[in-house]
């Protein structure tokens, strides 16, 4: 099985950096969904300060997750690759949420992975 968690610096880490804060994910989203934007398009997208904006902005610039050229802000590579995969991991998770009450009801031999359950609909009787 793979550590994730060795070290500061590790996946672990990152992902928690990122998760961490809500608008480091939107400010992410925004420029990924957006293309290059400067900082008050980001604070009129989303409704920050500007200093919360800039703050967000530089972390990402430290992450080699947003590049900056003058004014104008843009993710790279790097970033639309984790802005991009930590959206599927927000929707696992919501989707394990949504049929976890379900799993334990089904029989052991059901051999299915539990993410091909994902778009189920669970309906419970109301007797």
């Amino acid at each position: 099985m793979t550590n994730w968690t060795t070290g500061d610096d590790g996946a672990f880490a990152t992902v928690a950096f990122l998760a961490g804060s809500p608008n480091r994910v939107a400010v992410l989203e925004t420029l990924a969904e957006t293309g290059p934007s400067e900082r008050r398009d980001v604070v009129e997208a989303l409704d920050v300060s500007r200093v919360t904006a800039g703050r967000v902005l530089d972390a990402l610039l430290e992450r080699g997750w947003v590049e900056r050229d003058g004014r104008t802000y843009e993710t790279t590579a790097a970033g639309e690759v984790v802005v991009d995969e930590f959206g599927a991991l927000l929707d696992t998770v919501e989707a394990m949420d949504r049929v976890a009450e379900v799993l334990p009801w089904l029989p052991e031999d059901f051999d299915v992975d539990a993410r091909r359950l994902a778009d189920a609909r669970v309906t419970v009787p109301t007797w």
